[in-house]
């Protein structure tokens, strides 16, 4: 197999993206690109020029309805929590036909993809932020443990040495002491999905995005104004056009200060360093 560029990541990335927008356009569903993705929207007018994924956000009624919409293809597949098909509680849209990602992590889906862009549900959270953090930070806990559990799940003769010592300390150690984390992984996930979704109840102007399963986390950057997101415009990216939400600046500067001005050229690469790329 013949490994991908940047660009060429990029490139299928965007078909991707186009296929998502065109569902969403159809059937009255509202998202905004987000994270990097939403910075390089507003600074480049497309990819930031070193990044190697598309990220997007949506309210959870409409993550939902998305779901339940979205008619899998040849090309395209679908993979989120309500499919019992991902191990994670948020989306992703997977390119299946021309493309094949190889991941050093621990399992994400429950069959071979290609390169696709993250869907991330956006739920209602506390109003103050101390308190948000707090009942965040233990919810956390579990992300950790959960993706302990997903690293289990690894092939023994797939890891390279290091990771082999880890497996079996993390084997032995979810063994004697998380008899629970022993149970089916899906059975584990959504369980944790229902906890995101009850995470907070009654009237609130926050959103959190709670659904991400990552080693590094912080609540206060994951904590919005549920009012940045009221209203949704056109915004050129590449080629094409997407929607971004209107409060995208409060947003941007809540995640990377002052993001007009990029970082320093040592610091430009991709993040996504334990995946590969290949064309089949």
């Amino acid at each position: 197999m013949k490994a991908l560029t940047l660009k060429e990541v990029q490139g299928v990335c965007l078909d991707v993206m186009k296929e998502f927008h065109r569902v969403c356009m159809e059937n009255d569903i509202k998202y905004s690109l987000f994270g990097g993705t939403l910075l390089g929207a507003i600074r480049h007018k497309g990819f930031i020029p070193w990044d190697d994924d598309i990220d997007v956000c949506m309210m959870r009624e409409d993550f939902d309805k998305f779901c339940q919409v979205y008619q899998d293809s040849d090309d395209y597949r679908l993979f989120c929590p309500q499919r019992k098909n991902i191990y994670i509680t948020f989306g992703r849209l997977c390119e299946m036909k021309r493309t094949v990602v190889k991941n050093l992590a621990s399992p994400t889906f429950d069959r071979e993809t290609g390169i696709w862009i993250d869907i991330f549900p956006l739920d209602p959270a506390d109003d103050d932020l101390y308190t948000y953090q707090k009942r965040a930070f233990k919810l956390h806990e579990e992300n950790l443990r959960m993706m302990e559990r997903r690293f289990l799940m690894n092939s023994f003769w797939s890891l390279r040495p290091a990771q082999m010592v880890v497996y079996l300390e993390l084997k032995h150690f979810f063994k004697g002491k998380y008899k629970a984390y022993n149970r089916p992984i899906e059975e584990l996930l959504a369980e944790y999905d229902q906890k995101i979704r009850n995470f907070y109840k009654g009237e609130s102007s926050h959103v959190a995005l709670l659904a991400l399963l990552k080693e590094y986390w912080y609540p206060a950057n994951h904590h919005f104004e549920k009012k940045w997101f009221d209203s949704y415009q056109l915004r050129p990216f590449e080629d094409t056009e997407f929607l971004c939400m209107e409060g995208y600046d409060a947003n941007l500067t809540r995640c990377f200060g002052d993001y007009m001005t990029p970082p320093p050229e040592d610091q430009r690469v991709p993040v996504h360093v334990g995946q590969t790329y290949f064309w089949k």
